[in-house]
Parts: structure tokens; sequence; C-alpha cells
């Protein structure tokens, strides 16, 4: 899951949410999420047009934030990291996780790999 650490540039670090109508699966907090015919889904591998700031039911209204270059966010790796340094692209697994390895299509930008050496590590990413 995504975990707003920062939003450069900004005195304070809270989004301003969004609600919008959860689609036919439940969301968890921190979930990557995109709109498809109007209602929230996660994103898989695309990259996400918003984060969950809480969980909600299918059908559900939800609080979320707009993913902006401006975030700073931290996520967990679902591989052991390998290769990963600052500036490398990551491919998105299942909308909660990146992947371990950079990756040409990936869609988040390593800023730190905060020591990360195991799956289920944290590294620190953005969207741009």
């Amino acid at each position: 899951m995504f975990k707003l650490v920062k939003i450069e540039g900004s005195r304070i670090n809270v989004p301003e949410p969004e609600y919008l109508t959860v689609g036919t699966a439940a969301v968890v907090c921190g979930e990557g999420l995109i709109l498809s015919s109007g209602k929230l889904v996660n994103c898989g591998t695309a990259k996400p047009t918003y984060i969950a700031l809480s969980g909600a039911d299918a059908g559900a209204k939800v609080a979320v934030g707009r993913v902006t270059p401006d975030w700073v966010l931290d996520v967990e790796l679902n591989a052991a990291p390998t290769s990963l340094v600052p500036g490398a692209k990551v491919a998105l697994v299942g909308g909660l996780k990146v992947a371990g390895a950079a990756s040409d299509t990936g869609v988040a930008t390593i800023i730190s790999t905060l020591g990360a050496t195991l799956a289920g590590d944290v590294v620190r990413v953005r969207f741009s």
C-alpha cells in the first residue's frame, strides 16, 4: 500500500480529499486506483490517478487523494530488490506494491531505496 510521506513545496502534507464511488471490489487504505466507467477500481500495473485515503466496500463512497508529481510515497516491494537505484522506474504490482527490479515500462520512479534488501521492505517513490 502507498503511504504519503510528503507533498513537496507544500506547507501541509495532507491532500485535498475527493469522494468518489468504489466499483465492484472493496478498496483498502493506500491502494492505487483509477476510474473505470465512473467508478474507482484497482490500478493494477497502470499509473494510479488516485490513492485511497481510507478503505471502503464496493459501491460506497471513499475519500481519495489525486496523485500529483509532487507527492512522495513509501511503498513495499513485492520481491527482493535487484539493482534498484534512485531514478530507476519500477512497475506496480496489484496497485499495492512495486516490483523489486527496474523496468522500462515502470510507472513509479525510485527516489530512495531506504536500504531495502528483502521482499516487503519499503522504498520511496513518486509518479511523474
